[in-house]
């Protein structure tokens, strides 16, 4: 009995299918919206904040690769992953004052977006926006 117990688990484990963690699927373009924006700036050892009602919008796509895009206003760009799972993704875009972060919160479906510059160049040191997305064709 001991004998044939052993067979059939050692069958079980040699013929059953190997599982594998796979990566999460996500939608292969969001399109982000944000209704505000807050700016903080550093001008003479003082912060300045300041709030912004200009809508801003954004695709994001090519999101189930290694490299996904940014498209807006000012064209397209490769972004960095930083992060991803089946909850969030975390990416980084480099520009030449700084990085722009943006975080997609699949399971809310909300996504934020904040910029870090060079103060030196006396633009705004920080925004940050807090939107949501939709799928996107």
């Amino acid at each position: 009995m001991r004998t044939r117990i052993l067979m059939l688990a050692l069958a079980t484990a040699v013929l059953s299918p190997v599982h594998s963690e796979e990566e999460p699927r996500y939608p292969p373009s969001i399109k982000c919206s944000f209704k505000k924006s807050a700016f903080l700036s550093y001008v003479d050892g003082k912060i300045d904040a300041k709030l912004s009602a200009d809508p801003l919008d954004f695709i994001l796509s090519n999101l189930n690769t290694d490299e996904p895009l940014l498209t807006g206003n000012a064209g397209t760009t490769k972004l960095l992953v930083l992060k991803k799972n089946q909850y969030h993704m975390f990416l980084i875009e480099t520009v030449d004052t700084g990085v722009n972060i943006i975080s997609v919160y699949f399971n809310h479906g909300a996504v934020s977006y904040s910029k870090q510059y060079d103060m030196l160049l006396r633009v705004p040191i920080g925004s940050m926006l807090l939107g949501t997305f939709e799928v996107w064709q």
